[in-house]
């Protein structure tokens, strides 16, 4: 059985996704605080290929990154929210979320992480 063969956009991506995750803590343990912002755009299509990209800013650092994409997407997912459900699961702190601006093809997020207390990191352990 022949496998497919990996995606270097998706392992781009996930590498991107960790240095994201990354700064994210590393913030949280520096400043106890991070903000993050998330805007997605697209797609944008040169013939049969599709791309929607992704701008990422933690604080003053920013990242970006593009995902494949149908031509017509209907979910909020490539856009970033792929990448806010990730860090969500992933960071260290508890998070506050806004839906900065959505319309058809631009999608935007503003993210806040705040380290846990002591006493709500004896109640995780």
């Amino acid at each position: 059985m022949k496998k497919e063969p990996k995606d270097e956009l998706d392992e781009s991506k996930k590498r991107i996704w960790k240095k994201i995750l990354e700064t994210v803590n590393e913030k949280l343990q520096k400043k106890g605080r991070v903000r993050v912002f998330i805007r997605g755009e697209g797609p944008y299509c040169d013939g049969l290929d599709c791309y929607v990209f992704v701008t990422v800013r933690v604080d003053e650092k920013e990242f970006e990154y593009r995902t494949r994409s149908p031509s017509h997407v209907h979910s909020n997912r490539p856009y970033g929210a792929d990448l806010y459900l990730y860090l969500m699961d992933n960071a260290i702190g508890s998070l506050e979320s806004y839906d900065d601006f959505h319309s058809p093809g631009t999608h935007w997020w503003h993210l806040v992480f705040s380290r846990h207390s002591e006493e709500e990191v004896s109640l995780l352990v």
